[in-house]
Formats: C-alpha cells, sequence, structure tokens
C-alpha cells in the first residue's frame, strides 16, 4: 500500500500522521511537507512494512538527519532525500544502523570534497 501526502504543510504534525495510518503502509511519501525532525518519531519505527520513504524537498539539515535515522523501521530499502538541506559537514554513522537500506538518493548537491567523503563514510554495507 502506498501513502503520498507531498506537498501538505505537515510541519510539526508528523507524529499525528503516524499515529493514523492504517496498518500495511509500504510506501510514504512525505515531500516537500516542512518536515524538520527536531526529535525522533517513535511512530515512524512503528511502520514495519514500510520499505520506501520519500522525505525529498523537507529541511532535514544535519541536525534532524541523525533523529530520522534513528526513527526508521528496519525494513526500510529505499531512502529518497534529495534537497533536504543536509551538508554532510560530519560523518552520520547512524546510517550504517539501517542494516536493510538498497536505495539512497540524496540528489546532486554542491557538495565539498569533505562532505563527499563524510557521505561516503556514511554508506552501509548493504548498499549496492
Amino acid at each position: 500500500t502506498e501513502l503520498d501526502v507531498s506537498h501538505n504543510r505537515i510541519l510539526d504534525h508528523l507524529g499525528n500522521l503516524l499515529e493514523s495510518l492504517p496498518p500495511g503502509i509500504a510506501k510514504l511519501k512525505l515531500a516537500s511537507c516542512a518536515i524538520s525532525f527536531p526529535r525522533q518519531q517513535q511512530q515512524l519505527k512503528l511502520l514495519g512494512e514500510l520499505r520506501l520513504l520519500n522525505i525529498s524537498g523537507n529541511k532535514i539539515g544535519d541536525e534532524g538527519l541523525d533523529n530520522l535515522l534513528e526513527s526508521l523501521p528496519s525494513g526500510i530499502t529505499t531512502l529518497k532525500m534529495k534537497s533536504c538541506n543536509i551538508r554532510f559537514s560530519d560523518v552520520h554513522p547512524k546510517f550504517t544502523d539501517v542494516s536493510n537500506l538498497r536505495s539512497l538518493d540524496i540528489g546532486v548537491g554542491t557538495h565539498e570534497e569533505r562532505e563527499v567523503r563524510n557521505v561516503l563514510a556514511c554508506i552501509p554495507d548493504s548498499l549496492e
């Protein structure tokens, strides 16, 4: 099952949305919803059947990225996060905890060489 609520101003109401989801959601599209992940979202972790999460176009940033990664359910295989204001100024070791991740789309940006090295250091072994 797929749910696409892209281009809605969800803001800090993500927890309310996640709590109201029916079981069985495999694809959740939250592109351009003004979500920042200022804290972990435990409700997201409970979506055990979730395989694809698209959060492109949200202002997640480097700080929100760790909260997002800690919130992901273990079965997630595809993560799309283009234009999320992530600079990768530091290595995000929590990426390696996402053991089933097969596809990661961070888009094309103007990252410095150090930031590219940080991205590469984050990639879990499961990525092809």
